[in-house]
């Protein structure tokens, strides 16, 4: 029996579940419209990059290997997830719902800089050596 353990990026994995599940939440909740009123598209893709994060966490977690190519996955859909979250919120919000000014698109910022924060730790994620038995 092999005691030796695969060492694996925990924190980048962990940043990104968690950012998966709220992305997720965020983007079925306003799907939903108990958020407040929003165009119907954007949320669907908070809840494609949620699903999409989720699985990326997975793959990060499950083949500690390519945790490179995984991560720069994550960071380019949380930057593109990014520009049409503020697209959404500065501008189609203004035209669409010019009296919703009470909408705060900041939690979607942040579920945005939390995949830019996962995706980041995956691709810097170094394994920690392990002294080898002589």
């Amino acid at each position: 029996m092999n005691s030796e353990k695969t060492p694996r990026p925990i924190v980048a994995f962990c940043i990104s579940l968690i950012g998966g599940i709220l992305a997720f939440l965020i983007g079925f909740f306003r799907f939903l419209s108990l958020l407040g009123p929003s165009c119907p598209i954007i949320p669907l893709f908070f809840i494609v990059y949620g699903f999409v994060l989720t699985i990326g966490s997975a793959m990060i977690y499950k083949h500690p290997k390519k945790h490179r190519d995984w991560g720069i996955r994550i960071l380019i859909l949380s930057i593109g997830v990014g520009f049409l979250g503020v697209l959404q919120s500065f501008i189609l919000r203004s035209l669409l719902f010019p009296r919703a000014h009470a909408i705060d698109p900041s939690i979607e910022i942040l579920i945005v800089l939390v995949g830019v924060l996962a995706g980041i730790s995956s691709i810097v994620w170094k394994p920690a050596h392990t002294p080898t038995a002589a």
